[in-house]
């Protein structure tokens, strides 16, 4: 039970570290959005869209960074060198049990296959889509966002999943082991009153031996 539980909390590691990557994720997008909306207003200057698409090209750099996010030195999204796999890319299966049966399958594929739409500006069109093509920039953050949300909310089901296991599997654990106590404190106190009464017993044979031998005595002494 003891390694089913470890299991469960190193596969909620291992989740929390995929959120927290996609959490970022999203957040970049919607800074991303605030700058394509800010340069697609009649007010901003080129000078200020300009500006706007040096920070937009940062972050999504910084996108890329979060992308690449690894768990124990492997690849979580995409297969990168020199792993070549990504771990959530396919189906995983987590060992939540003490039994061959008790395996959590996990297919986040689809949701994952959803967000590569926000990855796909090529250099030249990540360096002049807020100088030229803003409303675009609009459009690409608000689908980027969502589709990362969905697999954010994808993820989040399964984490909460892993913790009602993980609760489940700590109770099993926790009874198992006041069972346990119960039975070896029955067993001690049956064995103590057993040898109480083997004592008490052991005591009066004493008693009536002693006693046995002083009437005997006592009769020797009468007779002579």
């Amino acid at each position: 039970m003891a390694v089913a539980i470890r299991n469960t909390q190193n596969d909620i590691s291992l989740m929390q570290t995929a959120s927290s990557a996609v959490d970022n994720i999203i957040s970049i997008f919607g800074r991303m959005h605030d700058l394509a909306i800010q340069a697609a207003d009649a007010s901003a200057t080129q000078a200020d869209k300009q500006a706007l698409q040096t920070e937009f090209v940062e972050l999504f750099q910084e996108v890329w960074n979060e992308v690449g996010t690894r768990y124990n030195g492997e690849d979580l999204f995409i297969s990168q060198p020199p792993n070549n796999h990504a771990k959530l890319f396919f189906p995983v299966q987590m060992q939540i049990g003490e039994s061959s049966d008790n395996v959590m399958t996990v297919n986040l594929q689809p949701q994952l296959l959803g967000t590569f739409d926000s990855l796909k500006y090529d250099n030249t069109a990540l360096e002049t889509i807020l100088t030229q093509n803003a409303n675009a920039a609009i459009d690409d953050t608000v689908n980027a966002i969502n589709s990362w949300a969905a697999l954010g909310s994808a993820m989040g089901a399964v984490s909460n999943r892993l913790e009602h296991v993980y609760q489940n599997l700590a109770n099993i654990s926790a009874n198992a082991k006041a069972a346990t106590g119960r039975i070896m404190d029955t067993d001690y106190a049956a064995e103590s009153a057993a040898t109480t009464s083997a004592q008490m017993l052991e005591q009066a044979s004493t008693s009536m031996l002693k006693q046995s031998n002083s009437t005997s005595q006592l009769a020797m002494t009468l007779i002579t």
